[in-house]
């Protein structure tokens, strides 16, 4: 059956890592004053998708997993000077993980369902972390996705090829076309591999060919342009 990986955070729902943070801090340490841009100093540039040529294929494990970032948080939150910064670095774990702090974009639902009624099956490919699955159950997208993969237990993160193979094996000889905002991570690192792709949501990036600014737009290009999307892959 024809497929489409989807992407998750930016292009099916959101919830970032320094807006959880900055609510944490919020609640603990209101008088800090700390907001996500302060948090995005410190933290941004160390996640495991910032270094995604690399292989993290022994933090598979979500307990693993989810220790080294809660390491990766207290050091972040020592650096900034803030009581409790191994507490912090926990607690931030466990509240990401948390079904109801994510939001799905309002077009969302109605997209896979429409895609889904024309044919296409759904699995999502993500950086994210090991408790997508049941995050995504908890979801309103639920009813519409086949298969979650998350780079947390694949041990790699997008744009690296082996992160893509996960899908390819998935999707095996049936046609298929990546959906993200991330021009690089989404667009760019699947056709890297042979798979067609849309970027959505976001700004046009450079050399991008196939851009849709949101699910209307989206489902018109599939229905519309799927042969000329996937012709220079035959």
């Amino acid at each position: 059956m024809k497929t489409i990986i989807w992407d998750f955070h930016g292009t099916l729902g959101r919830r970032s890592y320094s807006q959880t943070m900055e609510d944490l801090l919020r609640e603990l340490h209101p008088e800090l004053g700390i907001t996500r841009k302060a948090i995005g100093k410190v933290m941004n540039g160390g996640y495991l998708y910032d270094r995604y040529e690399t292989d993290h294929s022994h933090l598979n494990e979500p307990e693993v997993w989810n220790a080294y970032m809660a390491d990766f948080f207290a050091k972040g939150f020592e650096q900034m000077q803030l009581p409790n910064p191994k507490d912090l670095g926990w607690q931030t774990v466990r509240r990401y993980a948390e079904p109801e702090g994510y939001t799905i974009y309002d077009d969302s639902v109605w997209a896979l369902k429409t895609l889904k009624d024309a044919g296409w099956r759904h699995i999502i490919l993500s950086n994210h972390i090991p408790e997508l699955p049941d995050i995504v159950s908890a979801l309103p997208i639920q009813p519409y996705i086949d298969v979650v993969y998350t780079s947390a237990r694949t041990g790699y993160e997008k744009p690296h090829p082996k992160m893509y193979e996960v899908a390819q094996r998935e999707v095996g000889d049936h046609p298929c076309i990546m959906i993200g905002d991330n021009p690089v991570a989404d667009y760019h690192g699947a056709r890297a591999c042979g798979i067609p792709a849309i970027q959505v949501r976001i700004e046009r990036a450079e050399e991008v060919k196939y851009y849709a600014k949101d699910m209307q737009e989206l489902i018109a290009l599939i229905t519309n342009g799927y042969e000329d999307i996937v012709h220079e892959f035959i």
